[in-house]
This record gives C-alpha cells, structure tokens and sequence, in this order.
C-alpha cells in the first residue's frame, strides 16, 4: 500500500481499503461504503488513478444523483495536482439523459417531444386527475391527490411500466396507494403525454431506457462512448437507469460503482436494492466483478458503529459485513430520552428542549443540531412547542403551517374574536374565510370559494353564519353543498359564542367539525389518514394552551413571518426527514417517535418492508458526529436494559410496552454499547459481550480498558474474547418514591 500511495501522492492519507478500491484496475469494480467511510474520497483518488493512466477525461462518464454532491465531487476533482483533471465532470444521469435523448431525436431515432417544466408539470398532472371532462386552463383537484399522483407516475416510470399497454387501471392500484382515482388518472396522463408529445423529468430516463430496450440497434448507437462510467449511490439505482447504464457500457466501458447495501431508503420512488446485492454480477459476469468494501467510518465514534452495527443486523436483505469506528474517530455518545411515567410519553418536546438548553449553555449552537422525523406529521407536536416558545427552526418540508387543515383551525379560532377578526383587514379575512370554507371539506370549487370569501369578508362577524344561511341552489351551491354550509354557520356561531374561553374553543373545532370524514375522503391509505387524524386533533388541543385567540395568531403569525424569511433566524433549529438527512451530518442528532407504528411507519395488518424502515432508522442514527439522542417511550424494560431511571410502578411492563416501543429500540444491544465505552475509552468497567466480540477483533485493538486484559492478537477469538469478561451486569433495581 505504501508503495501505491508513492507511486500516486493524492492517496496519501488514504486507508488501506481506499487504496485498495481507488486502484482498481480489472473490468468492473462495486464498492460498498459504510457511513462516513469516505467514499466521495475514493471516488476522487480513482479519477485520479484513471488520468494518471493516460485516461482522457471525455473517456470518463461520472453520474451521481444528487446536485450538491455532483458540486462537491467537481470541485475536489479540479483540485487533483493532474493534468486535465477539471476537465472530468460528474453530472447527473437526469442532465446526461436528457442530452442524449435530443441527439436520438436528431438522428429520428425517437420522435421529439417537449420537455415540461415544474410547473406545466404540476398542470400536467392536475389535468390527468380533472379527467377528460375538466375545464381547461383551471382544474379543480385536490393538491393531496396531485402529489400522490406524481409519486406514482414516478414509480411507474422508474420500474419501466409500459402504460400502453394497461387498459385496466386497477392494474395500477399498487402504484396509486388503493385510490382508483388516482390510478385512473395515471393512465390519463400517459394518453396526454402520447398525444400531445409532452415530456416530464421522470420520462427522461425512461423514455431513453424504453429506447434501449426496443431497439438493440439504438443501445448500440449509444454503447462504446465512454471508456470508464462512475455511479454513485448505486443503491438507490432503479430499473430504468439500471437499463441506461448498461446500455451505454456497449462491450467496451469499465463500470465503478458505489453505494451502501444498508443505506438503500428510496424504494417508495423506485429504487432496487437487488442490483447492489447480486444483480451487477448476474448481469455482467461474477468473474468480471470486483467487490470492495469501505468498512471503517470517520464520522462517528464506536458507540454508535456498535449501536448501529446491533440494528441492521437484523435485515437478512444484506451481505455480511461490518462497520467500525476509525481509532482516530473521536469519541460519539448514544443516549436515550425516556419519560419516567407511561403518562409522560406526551411530554418529550419538553426533553428535546432541554437537551437543546444544555447544547446552548455549553457553547454550541442551535444550528449544530438536527432533528429527524420518520414523517412531518411526526414533528408537529414538536414545532408547536418551538411556536409556542418563540424558538426560530428550520424545516425541510411541509410542516403544519402548511397543512390546509391547520390553517383552517387557525381560522376558526380568530373568528371567535369579532374585534380580533375585524382587524385582520379585509385579504386576511378573505383568506381565513377561504380556508373555514374549504376544511372540512364540503366539495366546493375553488372559483366559488374565492367569491363567497371575498363577498363574506366585507361582512361583520356575527352577519357571516346568516349570509352564508341566505344562500340558495340560485348561487350555484348544491343541495348537498348547502347542507355542509349550514352546519359551519351553526359552528361559526358557536364559537362566538364561546367567547374567550379557549378550552371551549378546542372542544367545537375538533367535536362539531367532519374532519375525520374529510379526511378519509380525501386520503385512501389509512395509515396517512391516521398521521393526518392525529396532527389535526393534536392542532385543535393546542387551541386550549393559548390564553386568548390573538395570543394564538401573534405566535402563528410570528411563525409565518420566519417561514417567509428564513435568512433572518438567528440560530434555528433544524428539522428534517429521515429521507433529507441522507448525505449529511451533524454533531448533535436527535430522534424522536421511536414507537412502533411511528418509527417503524406503518399499520397493523397491512403489508410493510421492514427492511427498507430499519434501514431507515440506520441512516438516521449514522448521521451523528458526537451525540445521538433517541427519544423512547416508557417502558420498563427497556429503561433496565439501558440504565434509565424511571419510576416502576407508573411505568410499562413488557405486556403494556408489546406493540408500543419501537422495535428499532429493543433490537439494539445496550451491554454491547457499554462494553465499547469500557474498551475504547476506558469509561467503567463493563464486561466483554458476545456481540462485540467481532467487532473488537476486527478493529484490532484494546482502548484504554480499566479491566486487566491480555493483548489482543490476530489469533484470539471471540469465545476467548469473552471468557475475558467479568460477571454479568445485574439488572438495575429502582426505589423511587414520586
């Protein structure tokens, strides 16, 4: 290895595995790359390798998926003391497709089509569900809808689904999450495409992949280019582009490609885990496929590589392999956060703040830290806590400011306040009236939604329920319509009525109002009904926390303002999705909702990929640098296992905590944790575990344990390893008197 990094100076610094990969010299290379591994690292020092091999940059094709890592690899690449090395570009395999596609119209290999930008995209897609009898130029559809939509016209086209060829839409349900209008409107937007000579971002690649597919003539056309072609991320690769990267190798091209078997989370878009497992090999030829692996991580410390290791283990979908904490990774914690009561789970934004408190009072900022949820729904009681204090945050994604629902609750609950209302001005009247109008919804048009809440915004508040009860079928309002109308006059005035107690005001909003229909109309798949249930009735108890309705609106308003300028936070925090976090790091991660349904996200009795959700749970814990933080229910048992204190005879015991506690909690091995701090940094002296046994021999070194231990040697193994340990830990017992 010594010699490879003189012989190649850039590799100085290198790990023995990343030279190892970063030379590969045979036909075809894959390398699996732990978190923190350096994988974007090694993908430079093989470029560099290539061009010091008298590869010429135009012979080199480098495709990623991601635009802010394409930057990153860019401009390290032109920092190779190379010639020519700026020269090589990665880019993503949407651009590099689209290119292609316009020289294969040029040559009529494929007829020519207009590429849609992201807003005819979004009309698109509008229009495919109004159907065929839908007014032009103005769709009146659900927004929820639209999105499903396009996650499932995603699908479609990342799984290669010739739609031409289903005349049946329930063929599509599967794509459509069970709604048959959204699977009818799949269809719909296929014969639009076709006819008009409409293309989307998501035909880029299939469009080309079908053209390779159909036509061996055109995959020969477009094979040979490239010398050498580079994926990252290869395991979010999908059919579609697995068909194009084949196609361009041709029989001359060199494939490298790179990802993490344990980090494939993008199967709701498409994604194929089998082409990283065994699939590149069965297409290629094992005896043309090198494999590699990228084992050690820099990120984290061993704590975490243990506590990660003790979770993905438990896929079966995965080779067998290992990570470790570099030695020279400094130290990262994992931690748990547990209510000492069963009735306490409610409270933990209350621990997250003071985890945050004691970040800040330490000299850290707020910015340093991050906040995972498994779904935006999961982080509203958080954010509602963060409005209610005056904490700035960022959040990535759609939170409950965005939710129609929330803003409708918002609404009712100013319309309470005839004085509070009135000094709204007349847009904001106009707007709040919109949203009461429209959630729950009663199946009004948006043109007649807007008429009546500008004609009803001119109006006092106490003259609104009689306006609205004045109107007739003469106003364009159906029977059924008109009934759902009058209801909300009746809630309107019982809210007035109410007056400024805002408990009483809670109640009406959630009791009087047909959310749950509404949102059973409007969502088919259960489980995203129950998460869309809970934050609006998680919105309409917060009502009662505010002492006055304009005290509510000043906090939300404050809000707002923050979400229209977020460069003017000081310090926010942030939150994100599990999905957004991956390629990042930070030094604090905390992880709430670790409760089965939650974190794992799913519903009994209705079929769910575990896999890809402890994935999941794998890429969020192996985002930390220093401190992860996991946020647990009460459980009895599991707060003995990992040391908690907590009050036993108010907590769950294992019967109650059954179906409750995250399994991604109880899977992990918390001796195994304590035995790493004792081994690797001389914290206590906790015993040698089975489960570490591996670990410890593959790292091939003791830490400064305080135990007397023999000197570890190649030829130890693990069964001695743990003959070493001292007696078992016993259980805690707690005596607590509360």
């Amino acid at each position: 290895m010594s010699d490879l990094r003189q012989d190649y100076p850039w590799l100085d610094g290198f790990s023995d595995e990343q030279v190892k990969a970063a030379t590969h010299a045979s036909r075809h290379g894959l390398v699996s790359a732990a978190p923190g591994s350096g994988k974007t690292k090694m993908v430079i020092g093989y470029c560099g390798y290539l061009l010091s091999n008298k590869v010429k940059p135009d012979e080199v094709l480098g495709l990623a998926f991601n635009v802010d890592a394409i930057k990153e690899v860019n401009a390290r690449l032109a920092s190779l003391p190379l010639p020519n090395a700026s020269k090589l570009k990665f880019r993503t395999i949407h651009s590099f497709c689209k290119e292609v596609l316009q020289v294969a119209e040029e040559e009529g290999l494929l007829p020519v089509r207009q590429l849609l930008g992201e807003p005819e995209a979004a009309t698109l897609a509008r229009r495919a569900l109004a159907g065929p009898s839908g007014n032009s130029g103005v769709y009146d559809v659900d927004e929820l809808k639209v999105g499903l939509l396009r996650q499932g016209l995603t699908m479609v086209k990342a799984g290669l689904v010739r739609l031409e060829q289903i005349d049946n839409h329930e063929d599509l349900l599967a794509y459509a999450e069970d709604d048959e209008e959204v699977a009818m409107a799949i269809l719909e937007h296929e014969r639009i495409r076709q006819e008009e000579g409409l293309r989307t971002f998501d035909d880029l690649i299939f469009d080309l992949a079908c053209l390779f597919r159909d036509s061996p003539a055109a995959a020969k056309w477009a094979g040979n280019e490239f010398e050498h072609i580079i994926v990252d991320e290869y395991q979010d690769v999908d059919d579609a582009q697995q068909e194009v990267i084949i196609a361009l190798l041709g029989t001359r091209g060199n494939l490298m490609v790179v990802g993490d078997e344990d980090q494939c989370i993008y199967g709701w878009r498409g994604a194929n885990l089998s082409y990283m497992m065994s699939g590149l090999e069965e297409r290629l030829g094992k005896e043309n496929v090198t494999r590699y692996q990228l084992s050690e991580t820099f990120r984290y410390g061993h704590e975490v590589a243990v506590a990660a290791n003790s979770l993905i283990r438990n896929n079966e979908d995965r080779p067998q392999k290992l990570c470790i904490s570099n030695t020279g990774t400094p130290r990262t914690s994992v931690q748990m956060r547990m209510a000492s009561t069963k009735t306490g789970d409610r409270y933990w934004p209350h621990a997250i703040m003071q985890d945050l408190k004691e970040w800040k009072d330490s000299g850290r900022k707020m910015r340093e830290a991050a906040v995972l949820v498994r779904t935006y729904e999961l982080a509203a009681p958080l954010e509602m806590h963060l409005i209610r204090e005056g904490v700035p945050y960022l959040l990535e994604g759609r939170g409950i400011m965005g939710m129609p629902e929330v803003k409708a609750i918002n609404a009712y609950a100013v319309m309470s306040d005839a004085e509070l209302f009135r000094d709204c001005g007349f847009e904001g009247r106009q707007e709040m009236l919109a949203s009461v109008l429209s959630s729950p919804g009663i199946f009004l048009t948006r043109p007649l939604i807007k008429k009546l809440s500008g004609s009803l915004a001119k109006l006092e508040l106490g003259d609104i329920p009689k306006m609205i009860r004045s109107l007739t079928e003469n106003d364009g309002i159906k029977p059924g319509q008109l009934n759902g109308l009058r209801r909300r006059a009746d809630v309107l005035e019982r809210l007035t009525a109410a007056g400024p107690d805002m408990s009483e005001l809670a109640s009406i909003i959630w009791k009087q109002l047909d959310w749950r229909s509404d949102v059973q109309r409007r969502i088919a798949n259960p489980l995203k009904q129950a998460d869309r249930l809970n934050v609006i009735n998680l919105m309409s108890r917060e009502v009662s926390r505010y002492e006055t309705a304009g005290g509510m609106l000043d906090a939300f308003s404050e809000r707002m303002d923050q979400q229209d300028q977020p460069e003017v936070m000081r310090d926010p925090l942030l939150i994100t999705s599990v999905h957004k976090s991956k390629g990042l790091e930070f030094p604090l991660v905390i992880v709430p909702g670790m409760i089965e349904g939650q974190f794992p996200h799913f519903m009994p009795d209705r079929p769910v990929d575990m896999e890809s959700e402890r994935r999941l749970a794998y890429v969020a814990y192996t985002r930390v640098k220093e401190k992860l933080i996991l946020v647990a229910p009460n459980d009895l048992a599991l707060a003995n296992r990992w040391k908690i204190p907590v009050n036993p005879k108010e907590s769950r015991t294992p019967e109650e905590a059954a179906g409750i506690t995250s399994r991604f909690l109880t899977e992990m091995d918390p001796a195994a944790i304590r035995a790493a701090r004792t081994w690797f940094y001389g914290e206590g002296n906790h015993p040698m575990v089975d489960s570490l046994g591996d670990y410890v021999v593959k790292v091939g070194a003791i830490g400064a344990s305080t135990q007397s231990l023999p000197p570890l040697t190649a030829d130890l193994t693990v069964a001695e390893l743990v003959e070493i340990a001292a007696e078992p830990e016993p259980a805690p017992e707690y005596e607590f008197q509360f």
